[in-house]
């Protein structure tokens, strides 16, 4: 019997240190992390790349650290509704 497809998820976090375990929690709970992002135009243009099924990201990250995370989720679901 084939294995189930693993959810595609892609990580935005500034932060190495937390970006790391977000990753290996995720990885663990038999996810595929696709790709990270450490800031939010990043994050856009690696979900525009790989195309994940989940985007997890942090709310406050560079450039601003106001509330660009959040925004960048907006503009992805925007461009792809089934993220």
């Amino acid at each position: 019997m084939a294995e189930p497809a693993r959810l595609r998820v892609l990580v935005g976090e500034d932060q190495a240190i937390m970006r790391e375990g977000i990753v290996r929690v995720l990885e663990k709970g038999g996810f595929e992390v696709v790709e990270t992002a450490a800031d939010a135009r990043d994050l856009v243009n690696k979900a525009r790349v790989y195309h994940p099924d989940v985007v997890v990201t942090d709310i406050q990250m560079p450039p601003d650290r106001t509330d660009d995370g959040l925004r960048a989720a907006l503009e992805i679901r925007a461009a792809e509704p089934d993220v």
